[in-house]
């Protein structure tokens, strides 16, 4: 199984140091879940008090995984199920401005088959419940975005 090929580690992200920097990381940070409103309404009604404190974690986790987490030529995808824009392209973009040693690795039509509605100009997967076609119409809301780590300057 999928434990025998690769080690899940499940806990407080910014305490994870590898002993050896990683190929690839899935991040699916905390968020308001706020995609997942149509099956589970409950979570527009806890409102959005904690967005901010939510929104500097996922970039502090983010950034955590490209600086002490990946090596070079790493993959870092990150992903929410948040329909709001703070959390999503915000953070990437943040991580964008703030490390540039980190490139967007665009998702390309048909890569993920049923979603090349939801590839947006930047090349992250932004899926907002109704709006794809096809067999996937129902899903949730999601985001995800997925990014090289590049050689450092002088590194």
């Amino acid at each position: 199984g999928l434990t025998e090929r690769h080690k899940l580690w499940i806990g407080n992200g910014m305490d994870f140091l590898p002993t050896k920097p990683l190929p690839g990381v899935l991040l699916d940070a905390p968020c308001s879940a706020t995609g997942t409103s149509r099956r589970r309404p409950d979570v527009l009604r806890k409102g959005l008090k904690d967005l901010p404190q939510l929104c500097e974690l996922q970039y502090e986790l983010s950034a955590h995984c490209v600086d002490r987490v990946l090596g070079e030529g790493g993959i870092l995808v990150y992903s929410t199920c948040s329909l709001l824009g703070k959390e999503c392209q915000a953070v990437a973009q943040k991580l964008l401005d703030k490390h540039p040693h980190v490139q967007t690795l665009p998702f390309s039509p048909g890569e993920i088959p049923g979603f090349d509605q939801a590839i947006t100009r930047e090349g992250w997967l932004r899926v907002i419940p109704g709006t794809i076609d096809g067999a996937f119409g129902d899903c949730d809301g999601f985001f995800v975005a997925r990014f090289y780590v590049s050689p450092r300057e002088g590194g």
